[in-house]
């Protein structure tokens, strides 16, 4: 998994942020710093990477469910866009690569507000998600160190306050997807404190697929690309490939 990453991560780099590839970097093992922190720049250079898993017993719905996970990201983004920086609402996501788990890629033209996603959104869903209920004031708290970031508070109350209600809710519909959000970029120095430590990069693991699944075959309704054989992803019509 951490070479895949590697791979992964400097293809976006080179593509959206060439100044955050190494010019020496050839192959997986080249890049001496930590992924998160590649991962979190990149976010900051307007491309958010993603990464999420579905679990059996939804992998025969993977394409619905990754759909609706992607769907609740960008809404966010639009959401605080439209609030924020209106003329930088519009973003598109695309997959990064061809294998599984799925890694996916947020690109917008409003980095402070994908930095903010990335910092604060992305590393509390793979941290709470699963685990005990996440209250209202969690949430709350988690959305106003986002409007914090954005430097937000200049907003008129009324506004302030149906943009976190709104952004509340998003949240907590990623909390109830059935895609395993796993961490990516790591959290702000001021989102978990020291009661959580921060997650660390997914290490070596197996796809998740059911046990009487033979190992070369994708998952039941997960076709393998067809231009590399043995690469699975689920397929989502809505979220097109990176053309570049």
């Amino acid at each position: 998994m951490k070479e895949r990453l590697e791979r992964t991560l400097i293809d976006l780099a080179r593509r959206h942020a060439p100044q955050l590839a190494p010019v020496q970097w050839s192959r997986a093992g080249d890049y001496g710093r930590p992924l998160p922190e590649l991962a979190r720049l990149l976010a900051a250079h307007g491309a958010l990477p993603l990464l999420g898993d579905v679990p059996v017993p939804y992998t025969n719905e993977a394409s619905v469910h990754l759909k609706l996970w992607v769907d609740t990201y960008t809404r966010i983004y639009t959401v605080l866009t439209g609030a924020l920086f209106p003329s930088f609402s519009q973003c598109s996501a695309h997959y990064a690569d061809n294998e599984w788990p799925p890694l996916v890629v947020v690109v917008g033209s409003a980095s402070p507000v994908l930095s903010a996603i990335g910092d604060y959104v992305a590393p509390f869903v793979a941290v709470r998600q699963g685990g005990q209920p996440v209250s209202e004031a969690e949430l709350r708290g988690l959305v106003d160190l986002v409007l914090d970031a954005l430097e937000a508070a200049d907003l008129p109350r009324e506004q302030h306050t149906r943009l976190r209600s709104e952004l509340v809710g998003h949240v907590k519909d990623l909390l109830a997807l059935h895609v395993r959000q796993m961490p990516l970029t790591p959290p702000a120095p001021d989102l978990f404190g020291m009661s959580a430590p921060p997650p660390t990069l997914p290490d070596e693991r197996p796809p998740t697929l059911p046990a009487d699944l033979p190992p070369n075959r994708p998952p039941p309704g997960i076709a393998p690309d067809k231009r590399k054989p043995g690469k699975r992803r689920p397929p989502i019509p809505d979220l097109p490939e990176d053309k570049q």
